[in-house]
């Protein structure tokens, strides 16, 4: 196996001891998804064992709030030509020993070893995004925003074959029917990075006047839940869903989902491009999520996540 350190942008403020440590990952995180693609006969979390190691070290960078970092580092862009690569991998379950699961997949809720994992292309995401949002982030300003967690995922994941696809008088599309199927009462969370507060309660607003306009709501007539971590602004009516502006700052993309405890939830969306981490890729190639104490949040269970 070839063995070559990331190369990764050098971090303006300088922790010796952090930046002194010595890391190295068989390919640099962004080609994680060719790696598995050429170890198929290796359990996944062994292959991506180093991977986390960096992500760790990733985590310490962001905790010191150190700056310079490529706001995309050690992210994996999904549709960048390898798509086709990024299929089930079945070996870790034929490996694992059962009782390690927690509320398992049924046997008709499995996938085929080589079946592709996700959308196959780009333009399919952005068809299933815009089933799944039902056109509310329609002419939005994707600059330093994205969308992330579930709202992310499940347009990302290949379809499920036992969803019925009988229609919904009251959705106007087979797709939307099948994610309101699935996912009915999921949120849309958005996510700003390299902001300061100021340009980001301006973005806020700008986000809130697109939404309505889409929800075809005059000004004014939207209802709006402000949180200590969120500001909420509330469906008018089904199917629009329930879309979240979460108000803490990040300093990039890849802050925002190494920060993620849930595996499948490492996914954003851009406007343009899928990101994920080796993590969040791992956790999608065996439909599989991992408990990790030194990750565990105390409004969060981590199961399998349906495909």
């Amino acid at each position: 196996m070839e063995v070559s350190r990331s190369r990764e942008p050098p971090l303006v403020n300088r922790d010796t001891n952090l930046l002194n440590e010595t890391l190295t990952t068989p390919t640099a995180p962004s080609q994680f998804l060719v790696h598995l693609s050429k170890h198929p006969d290796t359990p996944t979390r062994e292959l991506l064992h180093p991977y986390l190691s960096y992500e760790t070290w990733l985590r310490k960078v962001f905790a010191k709030q150190h700056t310079g970092l490529d706001s995309l580092v050690g992210l994996v862009s999904i549709y960048d030509g390898h798509e086709s690569s990024f299929k089930i991998r079945t070996i870790d379950h034929q490996a694992a020993i059962n009782d390690k699961y927690i509320m398992p997949l049924g046997k008709c809720e499995q996938e085929l070893e080589g079946d592709l994992a996700i959308a196959g292309s780009i333009a399919r995401f952005h068809e299933n995004f815009e089933a799944f949002t039902h056109g509310v982030l329609k002419d939005i300003d994707w600059s330093n925003i994205v969308v992330a967690g579930s709202a992310a995922l499940l347009p990302l994941l290949s379809p499920r074959r036992n969803v019925p696809s009988t229609l919904s008088a009251a959705v106007e599309k087979s797709l939307e029917h099948y994610f309101q199927t699935i996912a009915n009462a999921s949120d849309i969370d958005i996510f700003m990075y390299g902001l300061d507060e100021q340009t980001a309660i301006r973005r806020i607003r700008e986000i809130e006047a697109t939404l309505r306009k889409n929800q075809r709501l005059l000004p004014g007539m939207g209802i709006s839940l402000r949180t200590k971590n969120a500001i909420t602004f509330v469906s008018p009516k089904w199917p629009y869903r329930h879309v979240q502006v979460i108000l803490r700052l990040y300093q990039s993309i890849t802050e925002l989902i190494t920060g993620f405890d849930i595996d499948c939830a490492c996914v954003a969306f851009d406007g343009q491009q899928v990101y994920s981490s080796p993590r969040g890729i791992a956790a999608i190639s065996t439909r599989t999520n991992t408990i990790d104490l030194t990750r565990r949040s105390p409004c969060t269970s981590v199961i399998h996540h349906d495909s």
